[in-house]
């Protein structure tokens, strides 16, 4: 009973510094994939961001991603993350970036197929009223 117990607490004191190593690797990696879609080194990007889709903050990389991409951002991957992460700030965000991408290219049909009263943005609201 005694080597259980000493294995136990060995164990459970072991067991938050391997975790902590996890996550201080893995905030570097964030930051590092970060770096990487900044000089829009796409490679490297996907590369270290496969290794973080546990990591807390992995939606924020998606965030980041997509709204580098908003211009030519297939609507495809837009659903996928808003379906993904619903209930995220990073959903109204994002949708309001998409907005303003789609008044900018003056595709008004689909603006106005997608807007919704609740934004709160003025420039989306005067683009509405363009459209």
């Amino acid at each position: 009973m005694k080597r259980l117990t000493l294995f136990f607490l060995v164990f459970v004191s072991w067991w938050p510094l391997a975790w902590s190593a996890d996550i201080v690797e893995q905030r570097q990696q964030y930051r590092e994939a970060l770096a990487a879609l900044r000089v829009k080194n796409t490679t490297d990007f996907k590369r270290l961001a496969a290794g973080l889709r546990d990591y807390p903050l992995y939606p924020y990389l998606q965030y980041h991603d997509l709204r580098s991409r908003i211009y030519a951002l297939p609507e495809r991957e837009l659903g996928d993350f808003f379906a993904k992460w619903p209930d995220t700030p990073l959903r109204a965000s994002l949708r309001e970036s998409w907005l303003l991408a789609l008044a900018q290219n003056e595709s008004w049909d689909r603006f106005l197929q997608v807007y919704e009263p609740s934004v709160r943005s003025t420039a989306l609201r005067c683009y509405r009223l363009r459209a």
